[in-house]
């Protein structure tokens, strides 16, 4: 998810966030994903969504995230998205998907 959040909003029972992307892209790339999430930030550049079940072991399994990013930026370029934050799906989510920036 390369849209950074830039705020979010408790109204009664709902968190609202509010995402700014800087770049501009197809609207083809855009995903929305909604339900019952939280996050963890991996780095100050990362982030992983998934529901609260599963938020514990999503974290263990993306811990070195941050460690691939910066081998990819040495044998590649810089990382020009800024952020990479990621949803797992739960695994009742029966559909695969594309990459989205």
């Amino acid at each position: 998810m390369s849209g950074t959040m830039i705020r979010n909003e408790k109204r009664k029972n709902k968190n609202i966030y509010y995402f700014e992307q800087k770049k501009v892209i197809p609207s083809y790339l855009i995903a929305l994903v909604a339900g019952n999430l939280t996050y963890r930030d991996l780095s100050d550049r990362s982030r992983v969504f998934s529901e609260p079940e599963m938020i514990e072991s999503c974290e263990t399994e993306f811990e070195d995230v941050d460690i691939y990013l910066s081998k990819a930026e040495e044998l590649l370029t810089p990382y020009e998205w800024g952020r990479y934050d990621f949803v797992v799906m739960p695994p009742s989510y029966p559909f695969g998907g594309m990459e989205n920036p």
